[in-house]
């Protein structure tokens, strides 16, 4: 578990609550996150980090959750918001990639090259001012300082991910 103050190892119940809060996964490792409220779940894989970049509530109740994934990889599973300023993106070297309820996949590699997979729903991919929807079946890649590709069928294929498809599964 990591801290604005240092870091300790994270234990079932801890909860990341404040921005520069976050996660480090080691080898064999993997943590389940659950969202705000009830709102979904983040699989991290090992060898991955992540970090609380926004937190905040909106006007009507909704929650605003940006996430920082420099390495790694993850799988959401987010229910449909039911507050319509509600959002929840992640942002790694190459880019950023937002949702509104919908399960997807991030991985990013050494390099900063992140590959996105939509299980269901859709998910928007944005660098280098230039937004790409990637709907449910499709992936797409983003290299940091370069646009987001366009959308490909979803494939087990080594371009589009670091280790074994863990979003795929």
């Amino acid at each position: 578990m990591l801290r604005s103050q240092g870091s300790a190892p994270a234990a079932q119940g801890d909860q990341l609550s404040a921005v520069g809060d976050g996660l480090r996964t080691g080898d064999r490792s993997t943590a389940v996150l659950e969202l705000d409220t009830d709102v979904g779940f983040l699989d991290v894989s090992e060898g991955t980090e992540l970090r609380i970049r926004r937190l905040e509530m909106t006007a009507d109740g909704g929650r605003i959750t940006y996430l920082a994934l420099p390495q790694g990889q993850g799988r959401t599973r987010l229910r449909r918001f039911t507050h319509q300023g509600s959002e929840f993106k992640i942002e790694t070297p190459a880019g950023m990639t937002g949702v509104r309820g919908t399960e997807f996949g991030v991985s990013v590699q050494e390099d900063g090259k992140t590959s996105i997979a939509t299980l269901t729903g859709a998910v928007d991919t944005t660098a280098a001012g230039t937004t790409v929807a990637v709907p449910a079946g499709f992936q797409n890649l983003m290299q940091p300082g370069e646009p987001p590709t366009e959308p490909v069928p979803l494939r087990d294929d080594p371009v589009y991910s670091t280790s074994d498809s863990f979003f795929l599964k």
